[in-house]
C-alpha cells in the first residue's frame, strides 16, 4: 500500500533517483501508524507502508514455524521471527522495484529534522558500502567500534562500523546486499543481529557497514502506554549467558584495529538537527 493516506503530495519532498523508502508497520497498531505518519509528514517523506508479519495472527503460524526456535544468540521468540520475516518481506518488495537502494524504517521511530539531506541524493553514499545504519540504539553503555577514517555529509559523520550495534529501526541497503540477505537460508538470528552483529552472524561479517552519527533515527515514537501491573522479566538462563559471553570473545579480532588506532570505540548519539558546516 502506498502512503497516500499518510502524506499529502504537497508535503512530500523528492527522494533520490533509485531510492525506495519503506516503513514496516504492524497493521493492528493504528495509534503507532498515526504517530509515524506525523513524523513522515514533518520531514517530507512519502514511503510505501509494508504490512509487518503479526506473530499473534494465527494465519502466520506456518511461516513462524518454518524458522528455528534457537540460534547462536539464544531463543528465537515469535516476536523476533515476525520481525525478521517482516524485514525480509519489505526487502523482497524493494527487489521487485527498479530501485538501487532502499531506506527501511520501523514504525516506532523519531526521524531527524534534516533526514531529507540524506534522501534527496545518494551522492554521499560510500562506494564500498553495502548498508548504512542511520539509527542509534538506546543504550548509553554501548560502545561501537568505528573507523577513524571519517566521511562527512550534511553536518554528520559517516564511518565504517566493525562491531555489534543492535536495532533495525532505520537503515539503508543496496540492491546487491538485499539480494544476498533474502537469499540467506540460515535464519536463526533476530534481524538486527543478522545484519549488525558480526560476533554471531557470518552475513554481518561479510557486509561493509557504515554508521551515521549523530544518528538520524531513534526508537521511542510510541503511544503512551496503558498502565498495567509490571511483570518482572525472568533472569536469563546460565546457558544463554555463557553462549553470549563466548560470542563476545570474538571481539578480540578487533584488537588490531584499536591498537593501531585505525578505529575507535564510540557512543552513538542522536540529534534531531545539526548545523551545516
Amino acid at each position: 500500500m502506498m502512503a497516500k493516506d499518510l502524506l499529502t503530495d504537497e508535503t512530500a519532498l523528492p527522494t533520490a533517483a533509485g531510492l525506495d523508502v519503506r516503513v514496516i508497520h504492524l497493521e493492528r497498531a493504528a495509534a503507532r501508524r498515526t504517530l509515524m505518519a506525523v513524523e513522515c509528514d514533518r520531514v517530507g517523506l512519502c514511503p510505501s507502508v509494508w504490512a509487518a508479519v503479526d506473530a499473534s495472527d494465527p494465519t502466520t503460524a506456518d511461516r513462524l514455524a518454518s524458522l528455528p526456535d534457537q540460534g547462536p544468540w539464544g531463543p528465537m521468540h515469535a516476536h523476533a521471527k515476525g520481525c525478521l520475516l517482516s524485514h525480509l518481506d519489505a526487502l523482497q518488495g524493494f527487489l521487485a522495484s527498479g530501485a538501487s537502494h532502499v531506506l527501511i524504517l520501523e514504525d516506532d521511530v523519531f526521524l531527524a529534522d534534516d533526514l531529507s539531506r540524506w534522501t534527496v541524493s545518494l551522492d554521499w553514499w560510500p562506494p564500498d558500502a553495502d548498508v548504512v545504519k542511520i539509527e542509534r540504539w538506546r543504550d548509553d553503555r554501548l560502545l561501537v567500534l568505528l573507523d577513524r577514517d571519517t566521511r562527512h555529509h550534511a553536518g554528520r559523520r559517516l564511518q565504517r562500523m566493525h562491531s555489534r550495534h543492535a536495532g533495525t529501526g532505520g537503515y539503508m541497503i543496496t540492491r546487491a546486499a538485499a539480494t544476498r540477505l533474502v537469499a540467506q537460508t540460515r535464519r536463526d538470528l533476530p534481524v538486527d543481529h543478522l545484519l549488525f552483529n558480526p560476533l554471531v552472524s557470518p552475513f554481518a561479517r561479510d557486509l561493509l557497514s557504515y554508521q551515521v552519527s549523530p544518528a538520524l533515527v531513534v526508537k521511542g515514537n510510541e503511544p503512551a502506554p496503558v498502565h498495567t501491573t509490571a511483570v518482572a522479566k525472568p533472569p536469563r538462563p546460565l546457558k544463554l549467558i555463557l553462549r553470549r559471553g563466548l560470542a563476545e570473545l570474538r571481539a578480540v579480532a578487533a584488537l588490531p584495529l584499536l591498537l593501531s588506532r585505525r578505529a575507535t570505540l564510540t557512543r552513538i548519539g542522536w540529534q534531531s538537527r545539526v548545523p551545516l558546516a
